[in-house]
């Protein structure tokens, strides 16, 4: 198979016990980088790693797509069950919606998926490092906002006021 035109790291965050998470993607090719992050409440692990796959791709779609013709993507993810999943190996389960999104968004291109160790390259480092912060911000500034929150049964965070 012919070299990729554009990488795809990716890695997502969500802390234990938390539903605070982030996700980080990060386009590569030869002339060019784009960061892409979000934060999300409430979430899963599951879901912080497929969603910056799925933004990836979007994002692609509208911005570089039209200058680079039968695009190779190469996805970058620590994520084994998210790897697998991709390239048919396991079957999809849970997150319907985010699989059926990247079933509709990955048409449009040929894709490689590699799974990497957490943090063995660069890039997926950066990652890694993005996602921690934005999560910890995100965390620390809702603890300010309403002191010790809670979470509602829908998971949205809330404060009892006095």
């Amino acid at each position: 198979m012919d070299k990729p035109k554009v990488y795809l790291f990716t890695d997502g965050s969500c802390g234990a016990g938390e539903d605070i998470g982030a996700w980080t993607a990060l386009l590569v090719t030869e002339q060019d980088r784009q960061l892409l992050y979000g934060v999300v409440n409430p979430t899963t692990i599951s879901r912080m790693e497929l969603i910056p796959i799925i933004e990836g791709l979007i994002w692609l779609k509208k911005n570089w797509a039209k200058f680079l013709k039968d695009i190779h993507v190469g996805i970058y993810s620590d994520s084994e069950y998210v790897i697998k999943t991709m390239s048919g190996l396991y079957e999809p389960h849970k997150n319907m919606d985010l699989w059926t999104a990247f079933g509709l968004v990955s048409k449009d291109f040929k894709l490689t998926f590699t799974w990497y160790e957490r943090n063995k390259l660069a890039y997926m480092e950066a990652c890694d490092s993005t996602c921690s912060t934005l999560r910890l911000a995100l965390k620390d500034t809702a603890n300010k906002l309403f002191g010790n929150y809670k979470k509602s049964a829908d998971g949205l965070l809330y404060a009892e006021l006095p």
